[in-house]
Order: C-alpha cells, then structure tokens, then sequence
C-alpha cells in the first residue's frame, strides 16, 4: 500500500491503489498518447495500469483507457503496453 495518499493512484484494471511509483504511467497530451515512467512531471491527462497482464486485459475490457482519455485508442497502444508490461516483469523477476 502507498506511504502517502497524495502519491496513490488508482490501476485502471484492477482499481486497487498503489503508490505511483509502482504502476505504469499513460498519458495523453497535446503530442498524443504515450507510455511514460510515472515519476515523469509531463501535463496532460493520465491512466496509471500495474505491472500485470490481467490488469492491462482488464482495462481494455471495460474501455478505460478510451473512457478516460475521452477519444478512441489505437491497438498499437496496448500493443506497446503489453510489451512493456512483459519487459518489466521480466527485468523484475531476474
């Protein structure tokens, strides 16, 4: 659980609250919407995921990204996402 409830956020998948430094930070501005680390201070509107694969499948399920971002999401982006999620938990594991 999170130190400090100014610093939780809630997993679009799972909506469990972990401190943000341990989830996946996507955010949409005015560039687009990108994958960024989450201690990253960038504007614009974001949607913290875990580091799971069940959580990610969850949140495309329920539409949360879309929902949130208010716009359609391109498949790339949850292709770069579950890659992303696979590197990591790779790197966590070793």
């Amino acid at each position: 659980m999170a130190r400090n409830p100014k610093n939780t956020r809630m997993c679009a998948g799972c909506r469990t609250r972990y401190d943000k430094s341990q989830l996946v930070r996507v955010a949409r501005s005015a560039d687009g919407i990108k994958l960024t680390k989450a201690s990253d201070h960038t504007s614009g509107r974001s949607v913290y995921i875990c580091h799971s694969l069940n959580c990610l499948s969850s949140a495309i399920k329920r539409k949360s990204f879309a929902r949130s971002f208010k716009c359609e999401i391109e498949p790339e982006l949850y292709t770069v996402l579950e890659e992303y999620i696979k590197s990591s938990d790779r790197s966590d594991n070793a």
